[in-house]
This record gives structure tokens, sequence and C-alpha cells, in this order.
């Protein structure tokens, strides 16, 4: 029986909280991803965004290959995905990091019961962000209005917390099999001449006078990357240091 990792908005191997605990618990791991046609029908065929997913995926396959594995990757509606999927395979369990926009809340909690239907395991794990938005909140239980205040209580939290990169990842333990890689043509993507740019954080020094500044080429290009997790927050944190208040303050609104 296999076990399944869902990709969605944490398209990395690296410090990925639900492939690291799916891979420490399991053995037979399947990572997998859905183009999603509710998305994907409202968007041009070249979409720059599905572009730089489709790369990143690349980039996974990549890697997987080091460990005879292969990211397996479909086009559709998400439901009918997964119940086909459970009509053809033996599944364990299903992992996944959670996703907090209104459109993929209302459809994990369908995935969560068509897999409770089929008394199948379902486990969801923080990921994306440092605290949840029940996990900064005022002495008396309600959420914050004003930033600096949330920021501060964000700051206190977080010297309380452990948040470091998860590391030894055990692949080893992913499923041994190679389904080949769909190409953008297969998939239907038209390919662009729009380019994502890496992130770097070698202009930190100069952030907080450069970045408001649009003739200075003095930002970060992280954002993304943090939107769709090809590099993880903690990551970007555990690179910053004491003088890197400014930037720090821009991932805690973001």
């Amino acid at each position: 029986m296999k076990n399944y990792v869902w990709l969605r908005r944490d398209l990395r191997l690296e410090d990925n909280t639900a492939l690291h605990y799916a891979l420490d618990n399991h053995d037979n791991v399947q990572v997998i991803f859905i183009f999603d046609e509710n998305i994907l029908n409202e968007l041009p065929a070249d979409d720059a965004r599905v572009n730089f997913i489709h790369d990143s995926l690349a980039a996974i396959q990549n890697e997987l290959e080091k460990y005879n594995s292969s990211i397996v990757i479909y086009k559709g509606e998400p439901k009918t995905i997964w119940k086909s999927i459970l009509e053809k395979k033996e599944i364990s369990s299903l992992h996944y990091n959670r996703d907090y926009e209104p459109y993929a809340t209302k459809r994990d909690l369908e995935i969560e019961r068509l897999f409770a239907e089929h008394n199948i395991k379902v486990k969801s794990y923080k990921d994306q962000v440092i605290f949840e938005s029940d996990e900064v909140l005022k002495n008396d239980g309600l959420p914050y209005t004003v930033y600096t205040p949330y920021k501060n209580k964000w700051l206190a939290n977080y010297e309380t917390i452990s948040a470091i990169p998860l590391t030894n990842t055990n692949f080893k333990n992913l499923a041994k099999e190679n389904k080949g890689f769909q190409t953008k043509k297969e998939l239907g993507i038209k390919t662009t001449t729009i380019k994502v740019k890496p992130y770097t954080l070698k202009q930190l020094d100069d952030y907080e006078t450069t970045r408001n500044f649009p003739s200075v080429d003095g930002t970060s290009y992280l954002s993304p990357h943090l939107r769709f997790g090809t590099v993880s927050v903690r990551q970007v944190i555990a690179k910053l240091g004491k003088n890197d208040a400014t930037f720090m303050s821009e991932l805690i609104w973001r």
C-alpha cells in the first residue's frame, strides 16, 4: 500500500513538513501534484505562474530520480482525480501541508471527507506559515487589527518556539518507480516569455533604504518563491541576522 504526499503550495523537497513526516513514519511514499482545472480554466495557456509551477516540478523530478522515484502529475478536478486514484490504488494514508485560501480550505475539506468514507487516514500540517491565524491573538483572545502590536506579539511568540528547518529527511522511503515526467505540451501549458527570477538575500544590508525606490534593483524576488513554496519561510528566516529587522517585518506582514 502506498502513502501519498500531495504537493500544492510547497514545491520543494527540503524542509517540507508533510513530506518529511510522511517519510519519517511510512515507507512506499508517493509524491503527486494535481494541476487543478478549476483554477487553470480561468487562466491563459501561457500563464507565467503555471509555467513556474511546472518548472519547479521538473526540478523536483530531477531530485526524485536520484532516489529511483518520481512525482506523478495529474490534471483535472482534484476530487475527481482522488476518486479515480482510490478506485485504482491501495492507499494507506494521505499527507499535505495546509493552504488557507477560501477555495483551498473548501477543496481540502471535501477531500478529507472523501478519504474518511474509505476509512483512510489524512494528515495535514502547518508549513507555509510560522503561526496560523489562531496562534497570535490579543490577551482577550481576539485577533489583532493593528499591525505593530501583532508584530510585537508575533516576535514574542517566536522566541518561545522552535522554527528551524527540518533536516535529515528519510528519502529512502520514497516509492521506487518512475512514471515519466509530463512536458508542458502534454499538459496543455504554453511556454511563456516571462521568467521568475531566482530569489536572493544578498542585498539585505541595503534593503531598508532601497526597497521603496523603483529605480533601484534592491528587492529579494522572494515573493513567488514563498507563494509557491520553492523555499520555506523557515529556511529564509534561518538566514537572517540581527540587522535584518526590516526584512523580518516584511515576512511577518506576509
